[in-house]
């Protein structure tokens, strides 16, 4: 399994149901060599919880992905946003951590913006990265319910990416 998937430097399981469980198999397999080169993981609008958050933090420190790792509206909360703001040093030089639609309050904001500003210095995008929105239209169960909705339609063939 060392050394797998080589050319692999993108990989996005977003909007899946996979949760916790299934991440933590995903960054095992990462642990182990496979796919030495990624660059961007996305697994946005999966239920990953603080759980999930946590294996990719392990992840993110041995520096995959190098670039990109999207977690939007994953609910994480605060533990999840914090193991990811201390990991995100060691991860690789270009790595930004997106993680906007998420539960981790004011607490896990404040420790991912800091590591944010921290590796890359103060920018603008980096307010978005951590952006929640909890007031209708974009609350938590809404935006769950959108997501179910929209897969479906892809899933049916009604609609093409």
């Amino acid at each position: 399994e060392d050394g797998a998937l080589p050319a692999l430097k993108n990989l996005s399981i977003a909007v899946n149901r996979y949760g916790a469980r299934g991440v933590v198999a995903l960054c095992d397999v990462f642990r182990r060599g496979v796919a030495p080169t990624l660059h961007l993981l996305n697994v946005s609008w999966t239920p990953i919880g603080d759980n999930g958050a946590a294996a990719l933090a392990t992840t993110l420190a041995m520096g995959k992905p190098s670039r990109s790792l999207d977690v939007w509206g994953c609910d994480v909360g605060a533990d999840g946003a914090m193991a990811l703001a201390a990991a995100l040093p060691a991860a690789g030089q270009r790595c930004h951590v997106n993680a906007p639609f998420n539960r981790m309050g004011l607490a896990g904001q404040a420790a991912l913006l800091e590591a944010l500003e921290a590796k890359h210095g103060p920018q603008l995008g980096h307010g978005f990265a951590v952006l929640q929105v909890t007031l209708l239209p974009w609350s938590t169960p809404l935006v769950r319910a959108l997501g179910r909705g929209f897969r479906r339609v892809f899933e049916s063939g009604r609609m093409r990416v």
